[in-house]
Order: structure tokens, then sequence, then C-alpha cells
């Protein structure tokens, strides 16, 4: 395990992690609409899609009008775009930012559980590089569509990065996606903040969150995410705003 995690650590970036096969993946696409149809006829019934594209499945989700499509098992980064590129190619989805896109990340080798400290340096990776974010899915997460991915520190679910309990980190913050490039684009990016993480935990980086960014994490990162601001400039943004503040 501490192998695979300084292998990780000691990559370059998110390309050279995925040259080594060090990372396996998957994810969970939302849709209300696929090719015309949702999820019921005009006379209720469920409808069965006829989706093509390897290593997936179709079910239903409760939160959109119609389906979730699943990846199958640990999926190598080749294999998880050969499904994105397959569905988004092959078929017109009706998506906006209600539908996630949930991106689920493992190393072979590693346990992967959930820690604070390892979510709070991916969330602030995230924070610090919103500019990579695809704009759909910076419109999602300034949408109602955050409470479903907040940036909080703890072990609920409703987080924008979440240790699932099948030894996965799950990116929740990914949604409103509707094309390869930009499902390409959410996967080199949760790479590269899984490796950001790691590479703390190996003393191989210097973190992005201080003790005192630690304690106040929530309401910075969600003015982070209002603003644009990375956590540490809305930190000194918070600083001189107070001094601003107080009288003479």
């Amino acid at each position: 395990m501490l192998d695979q995690m300084r292998k990780l650590a000691q990559t370059t970036s998110a390309l050279d992690a995925i040259r080594q096969d060090l990372i396996r993946c998957g994810f969970e696409l939302e849709f209300h609409a696929v090719d015309g149809m949702q999820g019921e006829d005009e006379d209720g019934n469920a409808q069965e899609y006829d989706i093509s594209a390897p290593h997936i499945e179709v079910g239903s989700d409760s939160s959109v009008r119609g389906g979730e499509i699943r990846t199958l098992g640990a999926l190598k980064p080749q294999e998880f775009m050969a499904a994105a590129i397959a569905l988004f190619k092959g078929h017109d989805f009706e998506i906006d930012t209600g539908c996630s896109f949930h991106i689920h990340l493992s190393v072979p080798g590693i346990k992967h559980s959930y820690g604070k400290h390892l979510q709070a340096e991916m969330m602030a990776y995230l924070l610090e590089n919103q500019d990579r974010l695809p704009e759909s899915v910076r419109e999602r997460l300034k949408s109602d569509a955050i409470r479903f991915c907040q940036f909080k520190l703890d072990s609920d679910k409703m987080r924008a990065v979440h240790g699932h309990p099948q030894r996965t980190w799950e990116f929740r913050l990914f949604g409103n996606v509707t094309t390869q490039h930009e499902a390409w684009r959410c996967l080199l990016l949760a790479i590269d903040a899984m490796r950001h993480a790691y590479r703390v935990r190996c003393e191989l980086a210097n973190p992005l969150v201080s003790v005192d960014e630690i304690l106040d994490f929530d309401a910075l990162a969600a003015a982070a995410i209002r603003d644009s601001r990375s956590l540490a400039k809305q930190a000194r943004y918070n600083k001189l705003f107070k001094r601003q503040a107080q009288p003479a």
C-alpha cells in the first residue's frame, strides 16, 4: 500500500499516472431524457432505454426524470473514455445542472478510506483549479445543485469529494456534462486532485489548507465557489475585509 501510494505521489501529472497504469475509475451519468425518451411513457409505464456503449449498465434514479448510466467495475481511463465517447457521440441526452456526472477513483493496491486531511486537500486543489472545470460544471456549482456536492469536511455522502464505502474517492462535484471532452477534463482534474492529496501525505508537496483554514473550511469554501477564488485567496480576502471593517 505504501509503495503504491508513493508511486502515485511521485507521478508528474494525471497523464503520467495513467501511463503508469496507476488509475482505476468509473462514472455515474444522470440524464432527464435520451434520444427523446424519458423514464416513463404517456401511460406511466417504465421505458427501457436503447443505449449502446461498452462497460455500462442503465438504471433509474429518483433525482431525475430519466435514468442513470453506471460503468461496470474498476475501469482503466481508456475504458472510461471509450464508454463516455460512445455515449455522447451515439446518443442525444437531455442534461442540465440537476444531472450529476460522479467520478470514482482508486489506485490498485491502496485501500482508500475517508480521511479529513485527504478530503480537505482534494477539495482545496479543486478550488485552486476552478479554471480547469468545464463552464457547464462551474454553472452547476453556482446553482441549487450545490446541495448535492457541498465543499464540507465530513463523511456525509453529499460532499464535493466523498470517501465512498466501496473504497474509492467519489468526486460528486461534476455534473451538467454533455460531451466527451468535458468528461476527459473532469477525469484529469479529479486524478490531479487525488495525486496532490497523496503527494502532501508523502511530504512531496506543501498543503493547500492551513490549520486556520481547516477550522473555517465550510464557510471559506462556500465563499470561494461563489466568488470563483481559491481557498487561500478567499481567506486573505476575508482577513483584509475584516481589517477594513474594523473601526479606526
